[in-house]
């Protein structure tokens, strides 16, 4: 039983992130977790949020991710390469002015984000992620992060 609750317990992973955004220039902090793995030894789902700000942009982002790792790499060697995908709910302000932050000056945006990176056995990670069918705000995002 212990065994069992123990392999539960290694089933959900949480972090941190944080990275830099460009076009529009952005600073990124964030949390996440790790769920999984689900259907497949290789899939995790991935649900984080972005708080990002900038010169003229600050975005809030909610994000459904999922992550395969890609086997190019033993299953428990030291690092492996993973690619993923999923929805986002974006919430942007863009403009000149004082920071206020009021959900009345955010413009909402449904997005897709796209992702592959590598992640490290002690749980550090490096990813580069970016958003299709962006209208507004279409950023590249280079994230580091820790899983706990």
């Amino acid at each position: 039983m212990q065994r069992d609750i123990e392999r539960q317990r290694k089933r959900w992973r949480f972090g941190a992130r944080m990275g830099a955004g460009l076009d529009p220039e952005l600073f990124l902090i964030g949390v996440q977790a790790r769920i999984g793995p689900l259907f497949s030894p290789d899939l995790y789902l991935r649900p984080n949020a972005e708080f990002a700000f900038g010169e003229l942009t600050d975005m809030i982002g909610l994000n459904l991710e999922g992550a395969y790792r890609v086997p190019i790499t033993f299953r428990h060697g030291r690092w492996s390469a993973y690619v993923g995908a999923g929805p986002a709910l974006n919430f942007i302000h863009q403009g000149v002015g004082t920071r206020d932050i009021s959900f009345s000056n955010f413009n909402y945006e449904m997005r897709f984000n796209i992702f592959s990176g590598i992640q490290f056995r002690r749980g550090t990670f490096g990813e580069v992620k970016t958003s299709l069918w962006a209208r507004g705000v279409q950023a590249v995002r280079f994230v580091f992060g820790y899983n706990f």
